[in-house]
């Protein structure tokens, strides 16, 4: 529940920052470089109040086949106050 630039997250990917762990990248950044990430808390309201802040933080050993952020409804309500972030990665080579 951060923002990419919050220090932990740089730390993660490694941005600034002698960590010891290979860096990760956000599944949305890896399919959609250039497009800005829709923000994914919404307080049950369905209009994003923050950035995205929500990831799916991968190496780069990983495929990340695709990424998005589900924004449905389910019987009328959202099921958290959170938007999904649903990603398909592959953790090996077929």
């Amino acid at each position: 529940n951060m923002s990419l630039e919050n220090p932990a997250m740089l730390y993660l990917q490694k941005l600034g920052f002698d960590s010891p762990y290979p860096p990760l990248t956000d599944v949305w950044q890896i399919n959609y470089p250039e497009k800005p990430a829709p923000g994914t808390f919404h307080a049950f309201t369905g209009e994003p109040q923050t950035e995205k802040i929500d990831h799916i933080l991968v190496t780069e050993q990983t495929t990340a086949l695709s990424a998005v952020v589900d924004t449905r409804q389910y019987r009328g309500a959202y099921p958290s106050d959170h938007f999904a972030v649903i990603g398909v990665i592959c953790l090996y080579e077929p």
